[in-house]
């Protein structure tokens, strides 16, 4: 079985904090959601998913929002 830890960061840019605490804890994997924006409200805004994405030095897995409808 695998054992992982989960924490809650809370910064002024989430993407970034991300990041530094994945390196400080020596992370072998950053696993985080998405909201599902749109292009272009992910460009004008930021996502914290895609900055992980791109400035991570370790794997990351992003989940999608469920939006089938039930």
């Amino acid at each position: 079985m695998t054992e992982g830890k989960v924490r809650s960061v809370y910064a002024d840019k989430p993407g970034e904090g991300i990041v530094r605490i994945a390196e400080e804890l020596g992370a072998d994997l950053i696993a985080m959601g998405s909201r599902g924006e749109g292009t272009v409200r992910r460009t004008m805004t930021g996502s914290a998913s895609d900055y992980v994405l791109h400035h991570s030095t370790v794997p990351v897995l992003i989940c999608p929002p469920n939006n089938r409808p039930k």
